[in-house]
């Protein structure tokens, strides 16, 4: 008994401070955009800064079609099989490197010719640091992992903040600096990443799908930036335009935070199928407690967010469904994870479309008459939709994502 009680802690305290030092990590990306967007602290040149910030959901975009998931399936993999391993560099250059260069062919038009470098190369590079970042995690190697986040956004804004208090930094320069974190990041997770020595070699056969699960989830929680960025042009970026930029950073800190957790918690609380009603109710029961935390802790959190913003007071009927948003989260992430390490990612296809589906007739609607409030409840409803779907519908029969 004691022995137990002992090996429990201790594990408890390893998922502690695993969270801890990722958490640092994550929090400090997010203040970094957070800082931008509420124009409060740092003054950037607004050309430039709205360039960045667009490139960056761009250059996240793109990265999230030619990494089609890997991550999350080599997380699943590892957690279930601690000998097994993924080679990041095959996939890189086999399935990565040709969807980062259609996807660069875009940008170049969109952008320019410099933009389009920078994102084929740090596609590239962030596709190969998320793989061994997962694995890593997996194992449970949490500083190490912390550390290599540190090495690219914290140290990207950590750059960009130093170099503009000595001038308004060009869209070029801070383009290179981007690119400069992402290669850091990168020959830090390769010189720490695990030894084949003793472990076998699994290849996804999942990519296609993964790929659209990947830009279906993208979709699922960012629909509502999407279609800012197609009708919000007509609105000539006035003030309610920066206030929703402003707003939808929120939830994208709290996913930042409930990322990490999720790394350190769902391999332990992961939803395990088949399920019940009553089982669901049980284990709601069973984290009555973490619940009622949860949603307390995100409530405070989003009132005192909103006194960051540098602008007129934002109306509170327009931060509720940012707070629905917020809290639909966890539970989001914990059923992709739970899909995936099971093998139902038929059934996670099928709750993807039909909750991006939802976002595309609101979206119909929005195009004859486009109203900032009703856009911000597409990725709420679809999040609902996706939950209540997936706690519902039955999950069919599960299959291997690897070989």
């Amino acid at each position: 008994m004691n022995i137990s009680s002992h090996d429990s802690r201790s594990e408890l305290t390893r998922a502690f401070v695993g969270f801890i030092s990722l958490l640092g990590s994550s929090v400090i990306s997010a203040i970094g955009f957070i800082i931008i967007a509420s124009n409060r602290w740092v003054s950037f040149d607004p050309a430039s800064a709205v360039s960045l910030i667009l490139f960056v959901q761009w250059q996240t975009l793109g990265l999230t079609i030619a990494k089609t998931g890997m991550e999350q399936v080599v997380f699943a993999i590892v957690t279930e099989n601690d000998k097994a391993y993924l080679e990041p560099a095959r996939y890189v250059f086999k399935k990565a490197a040709p969807l980062a260069g259609m996807f660069s062919l875009v940008v170049l038009f969109v952008f320019s010719p410099w933009a389009a470098c920078v994102a084929f190369c740090t596609i590239l590079l962030d596709t190969w640091s998320l793989i061994i970042m997962a694995d890593l995690n997996a194992r449970k190697r949490f500083k190490t992992t912390a550390l290599s986040n540190l090495l690219n956004y914290p140290l990207f804004f950590i750059a960009i903040f130093s170099l503009n208090y000595f001038g308004r930094l060009s869209t070029a320069v801070t383009l290179a600096v981007f690119l400069a974190s992402s290669c850091l990041r990168w020959l830090w997770m390769r010189c720490n990443q695990t030894t084949r020595a003793g472990r076998h070699e699994v290849d996804c056969t999942a990519n296609v799908q993964m790929g659209l699960q990947q830009a279906l989830n993208y979709l699922l929680f960012r629909a509502d930036q999407i279609v800012l960025a197609v009708l919000g042009l007509k609105m000539q970026m006035n003030g309610s335009v920066g206030t929703y930029v402003f707003l939808a950073k929120f939830p994208e800190l709290v996913a930042g935070v409930m990322v990490v957790a999720g790394a350190v918690y769902f391999p332990r609380m992961y939803i395990r199928y088949p399920f019940d009603s009553q089982a669901l109710i049980s284990t709601i029961k069973g984290y009555y407690g973490y619940i009622v935390s949860y949603v307390a802790a995100v409530t405070v959190a989003l009132f005192a967010y909103l006194y960051l913003w540098n602008g007129e007071a934002i109306p509170l009927y327009l931060a509720v469904p940012f707070l629905v948003h917020s809290l639909c989260i966890v539970l989001v992430n914990n059923i992709t994870y739970s899909t995936l390490r099971q093998g139902y990612l038929q059934r996670l296809l099928v709750n993807l479309t039909w909750s991006v589906l939802a976002g595309v007739v609101i979206f119909l609607f929005l195009k004859y008459d486009f109203s900032i409030r009703a856009l911000s409840w597409i990725v709420p409803v679809q999040l609902l939709l996706f939950i209540g779907i997936s706690l519902t519908l039955k999950w069919g029969r599960s299959r291997e994502l690897y070989g």
